[in-house]
């Protein structure tokens, strides 16, 4: 199955029996089924690796079949002992009812149909999508102080892509979650805009280019930014998917 799943690249997720896309939730934690498919929230990024450390079995996914062997669609199990298959919920008429579990396989094949997930390559695109703008009211610096805050660490990488661990990373608050007024407060600190703004989910993470807005958090998590210098081999290496292909 790993056809289906090549590294670094970008696929969605599309449940068979609902024909609506795994999305990442605006809160930044959890998954949900929506029926737009050109959403960066759609993509995902694969990371094949094996990891030795006990608490990273339950980040680590594999393919246990499909529906019927030679298909398009995947069954995807959690890899931490006693967990389940990834599975849809929902009927296609009820939109209210888009939530997403993880499960054991049910006898039936109609229940089992609800694990299948058709895999859809999303291509490459040339060159970093534009940072959104903000949109709404602009707030009043005067009463930015009453958006939620939350800390943000950066790291500047070096070309390959590395990280110092000489010490503490710098550290500031940033409020809204405006992604567009986030780099222009690195720009600030920097020094200079010669740079793509990526984030790391972990420690096991890849670099991933930050193009959309924050999560909508009100409980001050940290972010973990990293600063990739444009022209460097690091930055070469990002991959950004067009999620407007067909």
């Amino acid at each position: 199955m790993e056809q289906y799943f090549p590294d670094g690249h970008h696929v969605r997720l599309r449940s068979r029996m609902l024909g609506t896309y795994l999305h990442a939730d605006p809160d930044g934690h959890g998954v949900s089924l929506r029926r737009r498919r050109d959403s960066p929230n759609a993509a995902w990024t694969v990371h094949l690796r094996d990891y030795d450390a006990p608490q990273t079995a339950y980040i680590m996914w594999r393919t246990v079949g499909s529906s019927d062997g030679a298909g398009d669609d995947v069954v995807l199990r959690n890899a931490a002992p006693g967990c389940g298959c990834l599975r849809g919920n929902g009927r296609r008429n009820l939109r209210w009812n888009h939530g997403v579990t993880v499960d054991e396989v049910f006898d039936g094949l109609r229940e089992k149909m609800f694990m299948y997930w058709v895999v859809e390559p999303v291509p490459a695109r040339d060159g970093l999508p534009a940072v959104p703008r903000p949109t709404g009211i602009p707030i009043p610096r005067s009463l930015a102080v009453l958006l939620p805050g939350r800390r943000i660490l950066y790291w500047q990488a070096n070309a390959d892509g590395v990280c110092a661990d000489d010490g503490w990373p710098p550290l500031f608050v940033f409020r809204g979650r405006s992604a567009f007024h986030l780099r222009n407060e690195l720009v600030s600190r920097v020094g200079h805009s010669d740079f793509v703004m990526c984030i790391r989910a972990g420690f096991y993470g890849r670099l991933t280019p930050l193009v959309v807005d924050l999560p909508r958090s009100r409980h001050g998590r940290t972010i973990h930014i990293v600063v990739v210098m444009t022209g460097t081999p690091a930055a070469a290496e990002l991959r950004y998917p067009d999620v407007n292909a067909e």
